[in-house]
């Protein structure tokens, strides 16, 4: 009897210290998973924190970008009133703010074609151009494109006889025919509500537009002006 009640008893130690460990256990299992959950959401708010970060270095840049071409370009008006070329651009541009990417406004080496970059910042803030109004092929709506700093008449008349769509040999070449001066539009993209065809040139519809988009090709970096 002595020996079957020692036995009991140690079964039932044995039971009570199996079953504390396995409380011990699952309270474990539970911080454990609190701090994963805890660390899982720390993360994420990094990442979102980092994400509105980044998009407010962008948003600053671009801003920043946009005033160093305005500049540019008014400096620019100031000595060219007749209108000037986008090689004349460039080299003011490169004059005033060295050779930085036109967009990120970083240093950038001799392989970068920072020519190009100049004149296709231009192109992207002209109404005047396909630029404007695709990005990769895209058609971009008012809250997407660019703000407006520059014009070309002559360039919007030949844009609009051919229904702004993608360019063919005959528009490239009656481009180079017909290649005008820039200007600077001195109220920017306010100059829509006061819009005078008939010295800023025409700009496109949303037929126009809508059509000229049929077309193109999504993803990839237009070359047309």
């Amino acid at each position: 009897m002595a020996s079957r009640s020692i036995q009991r008893h140690h079964e039932l130690s044995a039971l009570m210290f199996m079953a504390r460990a396995e409380r011990i256990r699952e309270r474990e299992e539970r911080q454990r998973r609190r701090e994963e959950r805890e660390s899982r959401r720390e993360e994420r708010e990094s990442r979102r924190q980092q994400r509105e970060q980044l998009q407010t270095r962008r948003i600053q840049n671009k801003e920043k970008s946009i005033r160093k071409m305005i500049r540019t370009a008014k400096a620019l008006q100031r000595e060219c009133p007749d209108g000037f070329t986008p090689k004349q651009l460039v080299r003011k541009y490169i004059e005033l703010n060295g050779e930085i990417n036109p967009y990120t406004l970083e240093p950038v080496d001799r392989y970068y074609d920072i020519d190009a970059a100049i004149r296709g910042f231009m192109y992207e803030t002209s109404p005047s151009s396909q630029q404007h109004w695709f990005k990769y092929g895209k058609r971009m709506d008012r809250t997407e494109i660019a703000p407006w700093i520059f014009y070309n008449k002559e360039l919007a008349t030949v844009n609009h006889r051919f229904d702004w769509k993608v360019s063919t040999r005959e528009m490239a070449a009656e481009r180079r025919r017909c290649k005008g001066k820039w200007f600077v539009l001195e109220d920017g993209s306010n100059t829509y509500y006061d819009w005078d065809s008939e010295l800023y040139g025409p700009l496109p519809t949303n037929h126009q537009l809508k059509n000229a988009a049929l077309r193109r090709n999504i993803g990839i970096r237009s070359k047309h002006v």
